[in-house]
């Protein structure tokens, strides 16, 4: 099940490479030749070192495909960043672009850095492929995201419930934003009479003790959709 899930990955993130690089061609144009190197930036933060990987892999794999870019070899270029500390993200961004970075990937989690990523490559028109939930979907001619639109999730989550058949359920978020995700999900479960009971983890309480709560409910439910960070799914199943 993880290969499979790495191979999936691997694969997103050499589309997202080579979007990247068609952005660039469309941004330049009209030339003459290709470079003979390319460099691409990559911005991921300390515990990204899976994708931080899947990049680097991705951007060689390119290079070993004469049909992609025949005389011109990409060269990775990587960053890592902390997701708060905005001040120090814009000046390593500066440097990568200084560095002679045509197009920036990252970074992948929404926050005060990723923000500011966007705005230093919409103000200078640089190629920027991200892949992170934000609710303001604002992007630039030169800008993609990755990540589904909330209304497209929510047809998913919609989709699967039905197959599941659940009539009644939990969901439980971690924080408000996740609130904010679900928002086009709860109109369609509105829409189609299901029972839903709205719990959300208290910081700093462990994570059973919401999960007791549920258990106690009248409703009886059993069916639980989680809406957590990935770095702590882990933690929370095993409550």
């Amino acid at each position: 099940m993880e290969k499979r899930s790495v191979t999936f990955n691997y694969d997103i993130y050499i589309q997202a490479i080579n979007l990247l690089i068609h952005l660039w061609l469309i941004n330049v144009i009209p030339v003459t030749a290709l470079p003979g190197i390319i460099k691409i930036g990559g911005l991921f933060t300390q515990s990204q070192t899976e994708q931080e990987l899947l990049f680097r892999l991705s951007v060689d794999r390119i290079n070993a495909d004469s049909t992609i870019l025949s005389k011109t070899t990409l060269m990775a270029q990587i960053e890592r960043i902390e997701d708060i500390d905005s001040f120090h993200a814009d000046k390593q961004v500066c440097s990568l672009l200084g560095s002679g970075v045509v197009a920036l990937f990252g970074p992948l989690s929404l926050s005060p850095s990723s923000t500011h990523t966007q705005s230093i490559c919409d103000a200078l028109e640089i190629p920027h492929v991200e892949s992170r939930w934000d609710f303001q979907l604002q992007r630039d001619d030169l800008s993609i995201n990755l990540f589904p639109k909330p209304s497209v999730l929510a047809k998913a989550y919609v989709d699967l419930v039905k197959a599941w058949n659940w009539k009644v359920f939990a969901i439980v978020y971690e924080n408000n934003e996740g609130i904010i995700r679900i928002q086009d999900f709860l109109k369609e479960a509105e829409r189609n009479n299901w029972q839903i009971l709205l719990y959300q983890f208290i910081a700093g309480k462990p994570y059973r003790d919401t999960f007791w709560e549920i258990n106690k409910s009248q409703s009886r439910v059993v069916n639980i959709v989680l809406d957590v960070k990935r770095e702590n799914l882990v933690h929370v199943l095993r409550h």
